[in-house]
C-alpha cells in the first residue's frame, strides 16, 4: 500500500486488532509506522485483514487543521480492510493551514499624565495572512491622544476616541506588525484600553479568540492644595465681659516654610 504526495515529516501509523482479535478496542497494536518524507507513505507486505491508519497530530506543523480524509470524518484516521495480494494507493488525508492574526496589547510607561501602549499584531499561524490587515484601538473616555508611532508601512489615523491602523500588504507566518502609543489622561483614575486586528481579505480566519486584547493603566496625580496648613492662631480680647470684641487671626504657612 502506498500514497504518494504530501507534508513532509508527519507520522502515519497502521493500527492493527490486538489479543481480542477486534479492530478499535483497547488493546488494537500499532504494526507499522513510517515518516511521509514529501513523497507520501508506504506500508509493504500487509497481511490480509481490517486496519486502522492513522496521523499523528503531534507531527503534523503548526496551524495544520485536517480537511479531508478517506472516511469523511476528518478525525486523523480510517479504516482499511486489506485482501491477499491488494495494492490500495488512494488513501489521502487532506491538511489546510490557517492564518491566526493574534493581537497584543501592553501599558508600556505612566508618567504623571502621560500614558504610553504599545500594540502588536503577530502572524502565529502557519499560513500567510493576507492583507489589508486593520487594528482598531478603542480610547477610554478621559483619554486623548498626544502621539503616535507605527511600525514603517503601517498607516495610523486617530479620530476622536479611536485610532484606526491598516496594513496593506500581507504578514508572514511569525511576522509582526506594531505602533507605539501616546496618552494624557483628563482625570485620575484607572484607564482600559483594548484592541483589536482583522484581516479585510475576505479569507477565513478560524481562530477569532485572540484577535483582540486590552491593558489597564492607573493614574493618580497629587494636585497642591492652595492651603497646606495653618502655623498660628491669635487672639486679641478687648473690653470686659458681656462687651467682648475679639480678633482670629489666621497666617498661611507656605510650602518652603518650616
Amino acid at each position: 500500500m502506498d500514497t504518494t504526495g504530501g507534508i513532509s515529516g508527519v507520522r502515519v501509523q497502521l493500527i492493527g486488532p490486538g489479543p481480542d482479535g477486534q479492530l478499535g478496542t483497547a488493546d488494537d497494536v500499532v504494526v507499522a509506522e513510517t515518516v511521509n518524507s514529501g513523497d507520501g507513505y508506504r506500508f509493504d507486505d500487509i497481511s490480509p485483514g481490517a486496519y486502522t491508519i492513522r496521523i499523528d497530530p503531534a507531527r503534523l506543523p503548526a496551524g495544520a487543521r485536517p480537511v479531508f480524509d478517506p472516511d469523511g470524518t476528518n478525525d486523523l484516521e480510517t479504516m482499511l480492510t486489506m485482501a491477499q495480494g491488494q495494492t490500495v494507493s488512494d488513501l489521502d488525508f487532506g491538511f489546510q493551514a490557517d492564518f491566526d492574526l493574534a493581537t497584543t496589547k501592553e501599558m508600556a510607561s505612566v508618567e504623571g499624565r502621560l500614558v504610553t501602549w504599545t500594540i502588536d499584531v503577530t502572524n502565529v499561524g502557519a499560513a500567510t495572512a493576507p492583507g489589508p490587515i486593520v487594528l482598531a484601538d478603542s480610547i477610554p473616555a478621559g483619554m486623548r491622544v498626544v502621539s503616535v508611532e507605527p511600525d514603517t508601512g503601517l498607516r495610523c489615523v486617530a479620530s476622536g476616541t479611536a485610532l484606526t491602523c491598516d496594513w496593506q500588504g500581507d504578514l508572514s507566518p511569525g511576522a509582526s506588525v506594531g505602533v507605539a502609543l501616546g496618552t494624557e489622561v483628563e482625570r485620575n483614575g484607572t484607564f482600559e484600553n483594548s484592541a483589536e486586528a482583522r484581516s479585510l481579505s475576505g479569507s477565513t480566519e478560524p481562530n477569532l479568540v485572540n484577535n483582540s486584547d486590552s491593558a489597564s493603566a492607573t493614574v493618580q496625580v497629587s494636585t497642591p492644595l492652595p492651603f497646606t496648613g495653618l502655623d498660628a492662631i491669635s487672639m486679641t480680647v478687648v473690653g470686659a465681659a458681656p462687651l467682648v470684641a475679639g480678633t482670629l487671626l489666621l497666617r498661611r504657612r507656605l510650602p518652603q516654610q518650616r
